[in-house]
């Protein structure tokens, strides 16, 4: 007896051994490695430094509307600890663990019918429809969760996707050409139509901005997957005649939609934009405050700032100076200098980031890893170029520096996701069990 189960033991530990990687099997692959040690700083201090730039910030909006300059600050650090607390949790649960069809279906359709719910709730102060408001004086934009999901569901379902066909599925017996468009549903249209779904409904908010950083994480998604000639080509046909027809169909549905929604279907929002960035002799003084003072804020910043705290255009002359013009205020109080150590930290995380997904042995792992590092840094970047007249301007926040408890809150859960992949990548010199070096 005592023998069978030895046998019966051995057994498992070679099977364990012969799971491939794509499976998500294997030694290197069970979760148990350390997180990449670059990451784990790099965060630490991208949320130490967040939280002292936001009180510096915040500070005198918090006594103005409540007689405590902590207000703003106590609120973003409780997200902060939740947040952080949220990624560890990811990282030390694994990727595994998250490789589930199911879950994956269950967050599609609850990031889904969220986007849908915000539509019918009231206008916000600057127009348009995107927060749920939340206790305590604090907003929830189902935006934010749809940029993280996007990420998951996809690598979910390419994960998924392989190993049916490793199994054998998904094959037609009616020729190439068949079997080709087959494949063009699965790997190309069915995605698109997942996002176009999305994008459609947040265009309606409207919230352009995330529609360019959703953009964006398709571009990435789709340069980190391997589809074939003839898949890609039939899917993108499908695509397109959908595309075309969908087109036609809101173009005849226009006339009887609410006028709430409608007035955002003809981009009227998004080519005002424009135009104050193209033609700036030709727009109001209201329009121009908040750049004019951006540029302002930098600009006095010189190579070394007037002094952490000692900032003034915080003081009631730039508007969302605690928000999206927070990057104005690091650079009015520290200067080229510390603007320039926010843009490295940045960078540090992309490359630390894609050094993870060029390593990852699974393509659930390399989705999540370049997705997530992509998508933090590219909203990061996108909000600084928006702060200094290099971009129109557009509602987008800086990560772990913007206040926006629950906007950190799903960046952070998103570098969780990040920790975990890197959990799984395979020790230095470490061989694959075929005495290949991974």
């Amino acid at each position: 007896m005592k023998r069978e189960l030895q046998e019966r033991a051995m057994s498992r530990v070679q099977d364990e051994r012969r799971i491939p990687a794509e499976a998500g099997g294997g030694p290197w692959q069970a979760g148990r490695g350390r997180m990449d040690a670059g990451l784990l700083v790099v965060l630490f201090i991208l949320v130490s430094f967040g939280l002292v730039m936001l009180f510096s910030a915040s500070m005198n909006l918090g006594y103005a509307l409540s007689e405590n300059p902590t207000s703003y600050i106590l609120r973003q650090g409780i997200f902060s600890a939740l947040g952080l607390a949220v990624a560890l949790l990811i990282a030390f649960l694994g990727i595994r663990w998250l490789d589930r069809i199911a879950l994956a279906a269950g967050v599609f359709a609850v990031t889904t019918l969220l986007l849908v719910l915000v539509l019918f709730t009231e206008e916000g102060r600057y127009g348009g429809r995107r927060w749920f408001e939340l206790p305590m004086g604090l907003g929830f934009q189902p935006t934010e969760l749809a940029k993280v999901a996007m990420i998951y569901c996809y690598a979910v379902y390419r994960s998924w996707l392989r190993k049916r066909r490793t199994a054998g599925g998904f094959r037609t017996r009616r020729g190439a050409v068949a079997q080709a468009f087959l494949d063009g549903i699965l790997d190309l249209f069915i995605p698109l139509a997942c996002l176009a779904l999305w994008i459609g409904l947040i265009v309606l908010e409207p919230h352009f901005s995330c529609v360019v950083i959703l953009l964006g994480l398709a571009l990435v998604m789709a340069l980190t997957t391997r589809i074939r000639i003839a898949s890609l080509l039939a899917g993108l046909t499908l695509s397109g005649l959908a595309g075309g027809g969908l087109f036609l169909a809101i173009r005849a549905a226009l006339p009887v939609l609410p006028a709430s929604f409608a007035k955002y279907l003809d981009f009227q929002y998004a080519l005002d934009r424009l135009r104050i960035f193209f033609t700036p002799d030709q727009a109001t003084p209201d329009e121009l405050l908040q750049l004019q003072q951006s540029i302002r804020a930098i600009g006095s910043g010189g190579l070394t700032g007037v002094g952490l705290g000692l900032g003034r255009q915080k003081y009631g002359y730039l508007p969302m100076s605690h928000n999206d013009y927070i990057f104005s205020v690091i650079g009015e109080e520290l200067g080229f200098v510390g603007s320039m150590l926010v843009l490295l930290l940045f960078l540090f995380l992309l490359a630390r980031g894609l050094t993870v997904a060029g390593r990852a042995r699974s393509p659930l792992g390399l989705h999540l890893a370049a997705g997530t590092s992509v998508l933090i840094v590219l909203q990061a970047y996108l909000n600084v170029a928006v702060a200094t007249n290099l971009l129109p301007p557009t509602g987008i926040s800086l990560p772990f520096f913007s206040y926006g408890g629950t906007s950190n809150l799903f960046f952070l859960a998103a570098m969780g996701l990040l920790l975990a992949v890197s959990r799984t990548l395979p020790a230095a010199g470490a061989r694959t069990p075929a005495g290949r070096r991974p």
